[in-house]
């Protein structure tokens, strides 16, 4: 909970070997802690993954 509370709270990057859990954990762990959740898959929305290569905005992205 350390990350969680942190005032200065950076992106949380997870990383590991394919199909271990990891996106399970993160949305479980999200949907516990948050009241809001945004959760985007490039891989299955390639028209979003394309969106994601042409800006890095965050507001670009969040009201496509």
């Amino acid at each position: 909970m350390q990350w969680k509370n942190a005032a200065n709270r950076q992106p949380l990057i997870i990383e590991g070997a394919r199909q271990t859990g990891k996106t399970w954990v993160m949305l479980d762990f999200a949907r516990r802690h948050f009241e809001h959740l945004a959760y985007f898959n490039f891989e299955k929305d390639l028209k979003l993954a394309a969106l994601f290569e042409s800006t890095k905005s965050a507001e670009r992205l969040f009201f496509w």
